[in-house]
């Protein structure tokens, strides 16, 4: 039995002589999560058509949600 890996490194090759009985990659070992590039400033939504509006929201106690009071928007 003889086991090769390639040059990238994500398969291996078994072989017996000249007969391949399997070609498989092999399990992943480690994993590296990289983030994306901290923003260092908020993100804003200026000009970018969107209307600044006050609103009043109302605190349901059944569902623990806030939802909007209706007539209360005013732009500011």
């Amino acid at each position: 039995m003889k086991v090769m890996t390639n040059d990238a490194g994500d398969v291996q090759h078994v072989e017996d002589g000249d007969v391949v009985h399997a070609t498989v990659r092999p399990a992943l070992l480690a994993m590296t999560v990289h983030q994306g590039p901290v923003q260092k400033k908020p993100l804003l939504l200026r000009n970018l058509g969107m209307p600044k509006i006050r609103q009043a929201f109302k605190h349901d106690h059944d569902t623990g949600l806030w939802a909007p009071i209706p007539g209360t928007e005013m732009p500011r």
